[in-house]
């Protein structure tokens, strides 16, 4: 009488993203699962896409004769994780506030970066006055399983500057014309001192009058 050994029970994980696995040990006999798992009778190639998420039980039954064994194999399918965050903006200056990502996908994860950005690693939260001025990509990582997912956003950190001039000019008459700002300013919204904060124009006429020192 021919003796066969009996496959040893074991336990695999996979993720729906992954390779389909195949068996590749044994040869001839015949694959089935319990419900939800589609897998090929011949090979042993589980369809990860196509099966439900869930443990399953997979059995090889090695031939039809009188010395046929059956072993089994624990299966559990896993979803993809998901690595989608985002911060409220893609540019910042030194002197604004601390931004912290927004999370839509799996939490918990771990952000990194590029070296120059002071970066919290639990909250993806950058100090921005820490951080060297310059583009750097912020990747969050959602965990270190199999199923673990990544996504990169790019941010750029700048020194807000600011440089205009009112035409050369730097006396004014009060029955003269409101002079008007010339020039760039590299802050969003300028941050205009006791004048038009939004365009920056003096009302001569309006100003007090000051001593010529």
């Amino acid at each position: 009488m021919k003796m066969e050994h009996l496959p040893m029970r074991q336990l695999g994980y996979f993720a729906t993203g992954m390779t389909n696995p195949n068996h590749i040990r044994y040869s001839g006999g015949t694959f089935s699962s319990t419900a939800g798992l589609i897998i090929n009778s011949s090979t042993g190639e589980i369809d990860l896409s196509a099966s439900s998420v869930g443990t399953y039980t997979v059995s090889y039954l090695t031939s039809s004769n009188v010395c046929a064994v059956t072993g089994t194999f624990d299966v559990t399918i896993t979803p993809d994780e998901d690595a989608s965050f985002s911060y409220a903006s893609y540019g910042y200056c030194t002197d604004d506030s601390d931004p912290t990502p927004t999370i839509t996908g799996t939490t918990g994860g771990t952000f990194s970066s590029t070296a120059g950005l002071s970066l919290n690693a639990s909250t993806g939260q950058i100090d921005l006055d820490a951080s060297t001025p310059g583009s750097y990509d912020v990747t969050y990582t959602t965990s270190s399983n199999a199923c673990a997912q990544t996504s990169t956003q790019s941010i750029t950190i700048a020194v807000p500057a600011v440089g205009f001039s009112y035409g050369g000019t730097t006396a004014f008459c009060t029955d003269g014309r409101s002079s008007h700002i010339t020039g760039q300013v590299e802050h969003s919204p300028p941050k205009w001192i006791n004048d038009r904060r939004s365009t920056g124009t003096i009302d001569v006429s309006a100003s007090q009058q000051l001593p010529i020192m």
